[in-house]
């Protein structure tokens, strides 16, 4: 129903065949580089939306983090895996087993 995608690039089409009719593509970065071929005729046949977002402006995100700090803003986090079960992650999550965030801890974020 929907992607949102922050690399673009030529994972653009792959994005366009997977998605259900009247879905929506909502880009916020192209990381990836440009999509060199975009297939527009299947998006059209489709129904589908391709929508770019930017991220805002550097006020605009010192703003949220004020009220996230205001209002003391956290997500909630539903369960941490190591690496190794980064599976049993995407298992719950596609399952939608989980309320909230599922964290994958890498060596750089042994502190959560």
């Amino acid at each position: 129903d929907a992607v949102i995608d922050g690399a673009g690039g030529d994972s653009l089409n792959v994005y366009i065949r997977v998605l259900s009719v009247g879905g929506i593509i909502a880009m916020y970065g192209a990381t990836a580089g440009p999509c060199k071929n975009l297939n527009v005729t299947s998006l059209f046949l489709k129904n589908g939306e391709l929508r770019g977002s930017t991220m805002g402006s550097p006020r605009d995100f010192a703003r949220m983090l004020e009220m996230v700090n205001k209002h003391r803003i956290v997500p909630i986090v539903d369960a941490v895996f190591p690496m190794e079960g980064a599976m049993a992650a995407f298992s719950r999550m596609r399952n939608a087993e989980q309320f909230g965030k599922l964290v994958i801890r890498t060596a750089s974020n042994t502190k959560l």
